[in-house]
């Protein structure tokens, strides 16, 4: 399991006084435990994000602290990016949870390689029930079977692992091959503007409306 570690926040100590010393104000809930501030260094958070992401359950360790949790939110500086505050859920051992899991899609669609349409991906995330243990980090969703225009994929194509319980209609559609658009192919073979009859017609219109007051 990968690990977070973590100290209790001291109240004493102002939120921008911590992120000037490279460090994140955070806070855990839920499982039974109280609502606690606590604090990370910045370089630790990120390295941990991006092997976990939203989507596994990390150990947050530290101050005689030692619990399961998601990334449940997070918050970043508008001008910078940089994270400034995140919140984590505390997993309960042995109880299921509701989460988003990333879909990965693999293999390739023959729609798309032999340029019959273009690939539609509808949805990015599976809500999902599990336990914490059966937890995956993404799910697989295969394209080798979107051969013409129209087919799709539905909740009900797509295999989970075990112990994974998709809380989706069946028929709610994943990804979906679309007709490639004439229109698009017709101004992407015209490309260039033809300045001249533009000032040809304009030249006209001016001329029509010269006439009329004249008359």
């Amino acid at each position: 399991m990968i690990t977070l570690s973590i100290e209790k926040r001291d109240p004493a100590i102002k939120n921008e006084t911590l992120r000037a010393e490279d460090k994140i104000p955070a806070v855990f809930y839920g499982g039974g435990e109280e609502s606690t501030a606590i604090v990370m260094t910045y370089g630790e958070f990120i390295r941990v994000y991006r092997e976990a992401g939203e989507s596994t359950v990390i150990e947050l360790a530290g101050d005689d602290i030692k619990l399961q949790a998601l990334v449940q939110d997070y918050q970043q500086d508008p001008v910078t990016d940089k994270v400034t505050h995140v919140d984590f859920k505390i997993i309960e051992a042995g109880k299921s949870i509701e989460v988003s899991v990333p879909i990965e899609f693999i293999d390739e669609s023959p729609a798309v390689e032999q340029n019959i349409g273009t690939l539609t991906k509808i949805l990015h995330e599976l809500e999902v029930e599990v336990l914490p243990k059966d937890l995956p980090h993404s799910i697989e969703v295969s394209l080798e079977n979107l051969k013409e225009v129209d087919d799709q994929i539905s909740i009900r194509d797509v295999k989970v692992p075990t112990g994974v319980e998709l809380l989706h209609e069946d028929e709610q559609t994943v990804a979906i091959i679309a007709a490639i658009r004439e229109e698009e192919e017709e101004e992407e073979e015209s490309g260039e503007i033809d300045f001249d009859s533009i000032e040809v017609e304009k030249k006209g219109k001016e001329d029509e409306e010269g006439g009329d007051s004249e008359a």
